[in-house]
């Protein structure tokens, strides 16, 4: 009977630690993805549009940026890509460089750009491989929106649907600081 005691409680010791090991290594990472998103990590991702081109992170430096991860079949995703959309003209006149990025395969968002009729669209469209973006940003979460000043310093993480007004004023108060 006590060495059965013993062997329980030896069990859940155990278990114990490697909960607080496998706790303490999702901290570590999360700590690790968010020094690493502070500035406009480096990247390549591949064009929807243009399945041979990939785009650099180096095409968005010096400029205000927005990266947002999406899902196609995500209802608040659509409603961002609808919104920047329809606005797309107020937010390039203040300087701001959208940028939409998956992980799905290629043609269910090319798919979806000509159900969204968003084939002639100058928003950018591109494909991370699978678990990538979550490595890069540590987002999982659809849509998130990151906000990158000119100098390339995340100035803001928005998780869910972003308003206009949110990212539009959010630019120009880190501008003003600055």
């Amino acid at each position: 009977m006590k060495h059965l005691k013993i062997l329980i409680i030896g069990t859940f010791l155990l278990v114990l630690s490697g909960f607080v090991y496998k706790i303490y290594e999702s901290l570590e990472q999360n700590k690790k993805v968010g020094d690493s998103i502070k500035y406009l990590p480096s990247f390549s991702f591949q064009s929807y549009a243009d399945t041979s081109k990939y785009i650099s992170s180096e095409v968005f430096q010096s400029q205000k940026t927005m990266i947002v991860f999406f899902n196609s079949t995500c209802h608040f995703c659509q409603d961002e890509i609808q919104l920047i959309n329809d606005h797309f003209d107020e937010i390039e006149d203040e300087g701001i460089q959208v940028v939409f990025v998956s992980d799905q395969p290629i043609h269910e968002v090319q798919s979806f750009r000509a159900e969204q009729h968003l084939e002639a669209s100058k928003l950018l469209f591109l494909k991370a491989k699978e678990n990538e973006f979550f490595e890069m940003f540590g987002s999982t979460v659809v849509p998130n929106a990151f906000l990158y000043n000119t100098k390339g310093e995340l100035i803001k993480n928005i998780k869910g649907f972003s308003k206009l007004t949110l990212i539009t004023n959010t630019f120009k108060e880190n501008e003003t600081v600055i």
